[in-house]
């Protein structure tokens, strides 16, 4: 792992993670803040995205990391691993005293389980990992004693640090207390006296800690577009059972979860062999009472339903259904599985015959995951298999050797210890090494020198669009701190997305990305300024700076402000294809007289369809005597492969290919060879109607006339003072119409010395407003919605939770100087007084030595006596 090797945590979609935590530490040392980000999709809101991605305290540790982010995100992450580790151990040593050799392995089994390993890209989410056990322990002190400071605090910290995990464990802290208030083995199933007496404390302080956490989760809500909020009606089949017993036992085993089934991955349960052959142990360990098994069971139970029954499930998810990656809150069920394999390995009922009896049902369920696993399953392994089962019956020996060998105590727990650690690493390892999306660290930083010195050309006072035709990652922009059209992300706009792809760039489901294949007026429509491409642009007459490293850096000397006048907006039609879209926006521009023609031309090309071959594909055929470059518009895919065809090209470059995919909607074909002439073939089994691919020319003189006049007669010089702060001096004659390629968004919030203009949308996503004539200055500020709102929530729940913690500390307080005043009362003098305390103390003294004699004679104890139920954390 590096700094000491090449690897990092960098795996699967970890480059969203990577790139926001990048936008993050940038937000230190440059003008980019929270409010607002210029790297996502020509710029976006940026509260939504920081709360789902990067809202972790952890992260705050990248202040130290200014210049390797890697190192920075490393270190950050085994630091959680620590932290997971250490409270689950810290709610073990709440519940019980002793045992620590038990707590050290069944605590680093938790930061280890299989759900961490799965996840260890997706960092955000580990935290919910990391908190659960404070919130049980929190919980436990607030129905036990009516403390609630500790849960109101963690399940703030929880919700603020992801509010999509933090929403499981709301979910988990309900279903926890209800499991603590259960009076099983009595007629009452549940104990209404405590249910009474806790619920509206345990009610209020759970709105408490959400109330909290609303200064970022209010605006985080309120900051995802209605698109990406998907309702419960997308979903089919709400009832109907999901998981197969036995291939669910099967993700007890080491390997089970591999990246490349993710789209249908099952519960990641995992929690290493020997805890779980503990867990067995319990089950079948007929000294511990039958009531206390029913009462751990319950939320097992109920979560084994919520994996088996979609509307539950969904109901986790916070009502949205989830592409991939499912049961994200599956580190529960793993978090009560470790709880009952501590409970197992030190009750004091345990014996040969108990142990004897799980092994047996452990090759049991061995056998069966052979026998279903090897058909169908993604890459099974026997060997691993081969390994659980040696692992499983080692740690039995172990188990058993521990309680009946006391001499060698030390040697055992170390061997046992080692068996845990190598085992549940042995999975990482795995899970891990099936990653996709592998990158290694030089790769960073060679991109990264890369991106710093195209950056030397932009002014820091100033929005500077950049274009990379291959980027390092989804988000790279992000990563870098550059204003790009390139990123991707789970709360992304996506209808400025889909205004891209109408433009020219790569759109699919909630990514973003800058192509090579976008017409010129594209770029120049959204103020492209440099580009960053290894190979040669097509049909683009791009200034070429420098080569830096096999890497051509670009000029676009045509890019239009970040502000240009309109005379009205533009609606466009729905009839109209995409080159017609530009066509309309363009006329809408305010120039000094009226500029003849269009922008695109349509083509005259011949289609023929020819099935003689392996694949049924269109030859185009396209005659133009005129050097203009012709673009193509292809219907839409029918399906979703991202590569679907190569298509072979013939134009004045000679042969080249384009990659057809479902991302893309135009695609350049390049200037005619010396006769004229451009071919080109495009597969047909996945476009549904090859009578909708349309063909227009670029009219490059209308084009230069139409940025010529706007740069000479409009001279906008917008100047950011931070990157949700605009501001630019307007001096028109004449009432104005501003447009802008910034995407638009309610949150903005534009005056005119001071006074606020309404907001207008212009061609189905950007940002207009007018600007009375006369000599302004306006401010453009972007104020995320409900960030008031969410503040003074957060203010007023803090004091109401200071006040009502002083409250009841002084509550407290006086009961005890009033029961401390009564005893004082009892006795003849205080010397008498002075005895009893001491004779409490020598009690004390020996009641400490005698259940230290209990904890270390654990295994020397009668079979026959009854584990007592209030020993079970």
């Amino acid at each position: 792992m590096y700094p000491f090797g090449e690897h990092h945590l960098c795996y699967s979609d970890a480059d969203q993670y990577y790139g926001f935590y990048g936008y993050l530490l940038s937000t230190f040392f440059t003008k980019n803040n929270l409010f607002y980000s210029w790297s996502m999709a020509l710029g976006n809101g940026m509260m939504s995205t920081y709360a789902y991605y990067a809202s972790s305290p952890l992260n705050l540790l990248l202040v130290f990391f200014r210049n390797d982010l890697m190192l920075g995100t490393q270190v950050i992450a085994f630091v959680r691993f620590f932290i997971i580790s250490l409270n689950f151990c810290a709610l073990l040593n709440h519940s019980s005293r002793g045992h620590e050799v038990e707590k050290g392995i069944i605590s680093v089994s938790y930061a280890l389980i299989g759900y961490t390993a799965f996840y260890a890209w997706n960092a955000s989410w580990l935290d919910g990992v990391a908190f659960l056990p404070l919130l049980v322990l929190g919980l436990e002190k607030l129905v036990e004693d009516g403390d609630k400071g500790m849960y109101v605090v963690v399940l703030a910290l929880a919700v603020f640090s992801n509010f999509y995990i933090g929403y499981m464990l709301c979910g988990a802290s309900l279903l926890f207390y209800l499991t603590y208030c259960l009076n099983v083995g009595s007629a009452k199933i549940f104990d209404l006296g405590r249910l009474k007496r806790t619920f509206l404390l345990y009610a209020g302080s759970s709105v408490l800690g959400a109330g909290l956490s609303m200064v970022l989760l209010l605006p985080a809500y309120l900051g995802i577009p209605k698109e990406r909020k998907e309702q419960m009606g997308a979903v089919r089949n709400l009832f109907s059972p999901q998981i197969n017993p036995v291939k669910f036992l099967s993700m007890f085993f080491t390997g089970s979860v591999r990246m490349e089934d993710v789209a249908a991955n099952r519960p990641v349960v995992y929690i290493g062999i020997l805890p779980f052959v503990l867990v067995l142990a319990y089950y079948v360990n007929k000294k511990i009472k039958t009531s206390e098994k029913i009462k751990v069971s319950v939320p097992l139970l109920l979560l084994f339903i919520s994996f088996e029954m979609p509307l539950l499930n969904m109901a986790w998810h916070g009502f949205a259904p989830n592409h991939w990656f499912n049961y994200r809150y599956s580190f529960i069920f793993s978090f009560v599985l470790l709880l009952i394999a501590y409970r197992s390995m030190t009750a004091r009922g345990r014996s040969f015959r108990t142990l004897f009896r799980s092994t047996g049902a452990f090759l049991l369920i061995a056998l069966l995951v052979f026998f279903t696993g090897r058909m169908g399953r993604v890459r099974f392994s026997p060997a691993l298999l081969a390994g659980d089962v040696l692992c499983g019956l080692a740690g039995v020996i172990l188990v058993g050797l521990l309680r009946s060998r006391a001499k060698y105590k030390a040697v055992f727990q170390t061997a046992m210890c080692l068996l845990v650690v190598v085992n549940i690493s042995c999975n990482a390892v795995v899970v891990m090494r099936d990653g996709t999306q592998k990158q290694n660290v030089s790769e960073y930083f060679a991109e990264k020198e890369k991106i710093e010195r195209v950056m030397q050309y932009c002014s820091s006072d100033k929005v500077t669009r950049i274009g990379r035709c291959s980027a390092d990652g989804r988000c790279e922009a992000a990563m870098y701190g550059y204003a790009s059209v390139s990123s991707y992300a789970s709360t992304e706009n996506t209808r400025i997305q889909a205004l891209l792809r109408k433009l020219g760039y790569a759109h699919n489901l909630c990514w973003s990305d800058y192509s090579r294949h976008a017409p010129q007026s594209t770029d120049d429509l959204l103020g492209i300024r440099y580009i960053l491409y290894d190979y040669h642009l097509m049909g683009k007459p791009f200034k070429l700076l420098e080569t830096f490293k096999g890497t051509k850096i670009y000029a676009n000397r045509d890019a239009l402000p970040l502000i240009y006048e309109t005379r009205e907006l533009y609606r466009g039609s729905e009839d109209d294809d995409d080159f017609a879209f530009q066509n309309g926006l363009f006329k809408t521009f305010d120039t000094s007289g009226q500029i003849d023609g269009d922008v695109f031309e349509k083509a005259a090309y011949k289609i023929e369809t020819d099935t003689s071959g392996e694949n049924c594909v269109a030859k185009i055929t396209i005659k133009d005597s005129r050097p203009e470059v012709f673009y193509m518009q292809l219907p839409e895919m029918t399906h979703m492969d991202e590569i679907k065809y190569r298509s072979p090209i013939y134009n004045s470059a000679g042969r080249s290919e384009i990659e057809y995919t479902s991302s893309k909607e135009i695609y350049t074909l390049g200037r005619p060879d010396e006769k004229g002439r451009i071919t080109a073939e495009i597969g047909l089994d996945s476009i549904q109607n090859k009578d909708e691919i349309v063909i227009y020319k670029q009219k490059e003189d209308v084009l230069s006339d139409y940025v010529s006049r706007i740069r000479a007669e409009q001279s906008v010089d917008v100047r950011m003072i931070s990157s949700s702060h605009l501001e630019f001096t307007s001096a028109k004659d004449r009432d104005v119409l501003y447009t802008s390629s910034i995407p638009y968004d309610e949150a903005w919030y534009v005056t005119v010395d001071g006074e606020k203009t309404e907001l207008c949308e212009n061609a189905g996503g950007l940002l207009a407003f007018p600007v009375k004539a006369g000599r302004h200055t306006v401010t453009m500020l972007y104020r995320p919605k409900g960030a008031a709102a969410g503040l003074a929530v957060s203010i007023l729940s803090l004091l109401i939770f200071v006040v009502s913690e002083f409250a009841g500390r002084t509550e407290s307080g006086e009961k005890d100087g009033k029961r401390s005043g009564k005893k004082k009362s009892i006795g003849s003098d205080e010397s008498a007084g002075s005895d009893k305390s001491a004779g409490s103390k020598k009690r004390s003294r020996a009641e400490d030595k005698s259940q230290k004699s209990r904890t270390e004679d654990d295994g020397k104890k009668d079979d026959s006596q009854e584990i007592p139920a209030d020993e079970s954390p």
